[in-house]
């Protein structure tokens, strides 16, 4: 799975094709929040308004692979964690969650400068 193929599903509107980019433990969620009388309607909204996903950083954490991604959208500009786990050897969007101070420190960080004025540890 590419965040093209899930940003494609998001701007087309396409309900099966979204979930079936999101793992297995996430698609009944999802497939709720989708049906949803109130939930369904404005997710729908939001992700038709989405441009472009961009990301900005990925790395391995012991839930998946996290990939903080740069969304635009009708609003604006906002930046949020990804996590894809692999499933059958292709990776899906999971469920699973971020909450380690490091990567919500480095969105606040991100989300007032550019990721090209990171200095990575060890870097050369």
């Amino acid at each position: 799975m590419t965040l093209t193929e899930l940003a494609y599903a998001y701007r087309s509107g396409d309900k099966e094709r979204m979930k079936s980019l999101y793992a297995p433990e996430a698609q009944s969620a999802l497939a709720e929040a989708l049906e949803g009388p109130q939930t369904g309607p404005a997710m729908m909204e939001y992700v038709a308004g989405i441009t472009s996903i961009k990301v900005l950083a990925a790395f391995e954490k012991p839930v998946g692979i996290v990939a903080l991604v740069e969304i635009t959208e009708r609003a604006g500009k906002s930046i949020a964690p990804y996590v894809f786990t692999n499933v059958a050897g292709q990776y899906l969007t999971s469920s699973a969650t971020v909450s380690t101070a490091d990567i919500f420190n480095l969105i606040a960080y991100l989300n007032g400068n550019s990721i090209e004025s990171l200095k990575v540890m060890g870097a050369k």
